[in-house]
């Protein structure tokens, strides 16, 4: 399939959006790369003098209370005992991305950082006592053991320690929820959180995160529902990528375009004037199909301080949000460091038994600079220079997802060929010719 003609339309809207915002580096560089006015090794030499770690993922623990099945970001046979990264080394490489790399968004996790409070507080306190205007500083938690901690919570919030905090829930269904958490009384007590969350910390951004699956739609429309009338504000839905290692099927762009139908139903009429903000994020894969729906058009597209590509639309009152990966941020802007110091170019590198075997390097031997810089020369290098070549080049969605670029670190660990379409990738070759046709009307009209 020619992407000539089918390009024009995206191009062209892109166009009219960094005509609106000049400075906007990541959707420059996309537009560049779309009409082929930057090449991927130049794209890839502009990323080497960029001395920026947006996000920075750490986790206080390998331990957790939950048996997720088919959920869980980690390998089932992952070593998790072994020795913690001391503290001071941690808070060393905290400090330094602070200074030294213009570190944007500070997230404590896991597994479950509530199970080791006292490193999961430390870090917030250090942080926050050497927080600049631009960082933001957050915990994501399976919400089972906040109640132990509210008063640190809310020192944390009022000090500016604490700017999000956001309870994951998969669905507004209790029994749903809890089988595919492994654990009964776990929704009881994580929406529990949510509500305490909400009015004890006013001061910090309270959220649900959600996974979308084949099976839980229904529920997060009811989790919409009743987190609403609860009073939180903010839900991010996330399409469940599954790691190798599960069977949990991915979602077909079809079935995301129809669950956000329902969420704007939902917003437009059962939650009207609520105020509620939805964040639904996409990767390149889904992309071209909810724009054809017509939740957007690429002349909508913006970008944040960030580097976040986003659109944002008013649905009576309330704020539905899509936030777009379609250039890749591992290895370029984003990093894990694991519970044993393990420097991480992405997260999906913890879907294997042994993600030690892709960690850049550790922080008990080296400083977060010198790894953020050879993250850029191993995994990114070798995941960019992949473009060149990739199969789905003459595809009618290559310009909106580049074969899956933001997704490509699984072939390291499938063994799959980089220049290959992902496997995550749920088309076919009659979804091509869906897509080819759709666009050609769209361009003649």
């Amino acid at each position: 399939m020619a992407t000539s003609i089918d390009s024009e339309t995206l191009i062209a809207g892109l166009q009219r959006a960094v005509e609106r915002q000049p400075e906007a580096r990541v959707l420059t560089a996309w537009l560049s790369l779309a009409n082929g006015a930057l090449t991927f090794q130049e794209h890839y030499q502009k990323a080497l003098q960029q001395r920026e770690l947006t996000y920075l993922t750490l986790d206080t623990t390998g331990a957790c209370d939950l048996t997720c099945h088919g959920m869980c970001y980690y390998h089932p046979d992952i070593r998790l005992r072994d020795p913690q990264v001391p503290e001071g080394k941690l808070l060393a490489a905290i400090e330094s991305a602070i200074n030294n790399l213009a570190l944007q968004n500070l997230t404590v996790v896991g597994k479950e950082p509530f199970l080791n409070p006292a490193r999961l507080f430390g870090i917030l306190e250090f942080a926050g006592g050497r927080k600049t205007s631009q960082l933001s500083i957050g915990i994501v938690s399976n919400g089972r053991n906040c109640s132990r901690h509210w008063d640190r919570l809310e020192q944390c919030s009022a000090s500016g320690a604490l700017d999000f905090f956001d309870i994951s829930l998969d669905s507004g269904f209790a029994e749903q929820h809890d089988a595919m958490r492994g654990v009964p009384g776990t929704f009881d007590l994580a929406f529990q959180a949510v509500a305490q969350s909400v009015r004890r910390l006013p001061s910090t951004r309270v959220g649900i995160t959600s996974v979308i699956r084949n099976d839980n739609q229904p529920g997060l429309l009811e989790l919409l529902r009743s987190g609403a009338h609860g009073g939180v504000r903010y839900f991010c839905f996330v399409p469940i990528q599954p790691p190798p290692f599960t069977t949990t099927p991915s979602l077909h762009a079809t079935d995301l375009v129809e669950f956000f139908v329902a969420v704007s139903e939902v917003l437009g009429r059962e939650l009207a004037g609520a105020g509620i903000e939805v964040i639904a994020s996409l990767n390149g894969i889904s992309l071209l199909e909810c724009e054809q729906h017509g939740f957007f058009s690429w002349a909508d597209f913006r970008e944040n301080r960030e580097g976040q590509i986003y659109t944002s639309c008013d649905i009576a009152g309330n704020n539905l949000v899509f936030n777009f990966a379609v250039l890749p941020d591992y290895g370029d802007r984003l990093a894990r460091i694991t519970y044993n110091g393990s420097y991480l170019a992405h997260a999906h590198f913890l879907q294997t038994p042994d993600p030690d075997k892709y960690a850049v390097g550790n922080i008990n031997d080296e400083p977060i600079t010198a790894l953020f810089e050879r993250g850029k020369r191993l995994h990114f290098r070798d995941v960019i220079q992949s473009r060149r070549h990739h199969m789905c080049q003459r595809r009618p969605c290559w310009n909106n997802c580049f074969g899956g670029w933001t997704i490509a670190e699984h072939a390291f660990l499938t063994g799959q060929a980089l220049e290959s379409q992902p496997a995550l990738c749920t088309k076919r070759e009659s979804d091509f010719g869906v897509l080819e046709d759709r666009w050609r009307q769209s361009a003649a009209l």
